[in-house]
């Protein structure tokens, strides 16, 4: 059975760095707990790939103004499918979202607050 699903690589201006989020002990798939992944998740039904990183963003950073800025950079990259843990073909729609250095060193350190974000942080 394939799965859809959305992800972004977020990277700061000159490509030097990248944003990964950690998983927190409260994720619904325990071997995903402490595990570090990109964001991104599932689409939806009736979703696009972009609406549904633009979701998923809105359920991991929760933050709104940057959630739009990372919606507005994102471009697509490529398409994967993977297999992991709990499927058994997950088609991964790739977007890149390279953000100036000021706002991705904000998104950082919002991430290192484990009151904003549902998922884990840095």
């Amino acid at each position: 059975m394939s799965e859809p699903g959305s992800t972004a690589i977020i990277v700061n201006s000159s490509h030097t760095k990248f944003i990964m989020q950690q998983k927190d002990e409260k994720h619904p798939i325990p071997q995903y707990r402490g595990a570090y992944s990109l964001f991104g998740g599932s689409i939806e039904e009736g979703e696009t790939p972009k609406e549904g990183l633009k979701r998923e963003f809105e359920e991991e950073i929760q933050h709104p103004n940057i959630v739009n800025e990372l919606v507005h950079k994102s471009v697509f990259w490529r398409t994967y499918t993977l297999n992991g843990i709990t499927w058994n073909e997950f088609v991964c729609h790739i977007f890149i979202a390279e953000i100036d250095d000021p706002l991705f060193e904000e998104l950082g350190e919002i991430l290192k607050d484990p009151t904003v974000i549902t998922e884990g942080g840095l």
